[in-house]
């Protein structure tokens, strides 16, 4: 089985806007890059993608693919 990442990111309130309206954004942050290629985020209940892959139900949500530089680790 794959393990699936978890990453807990800080947000500005202007990100969880551009989220709420569901636009993509671009994540940084001051932490080491993420292990694994990819990684997915629980954003107020919704899944949200990182890097080159994104489970099914977020796709069929109409969210796109977010390409971060780096991202804390929880």
């Amino acid at each position: 089985l794959a393990v699936q990442a978890m990453a807990r990111i800080i947000l500005t309130e202007e990100q969880e806007k551009q989220i709420q309206h569901g636009q993509s954004i671009q994540i940084s942050a001051p932490s080491a890059p993420l292990d694994e290629e990819m990684a997915c985020l629980n954003i107020q209940g919704k899944l949200i993608a990182i890097g080159n892959w994104m489970p099914a139900a977020a796709a069929e949500q109409g969210y796109s693919l977010i390409k971060p530089r780096k991202v804390f680790k929880s």
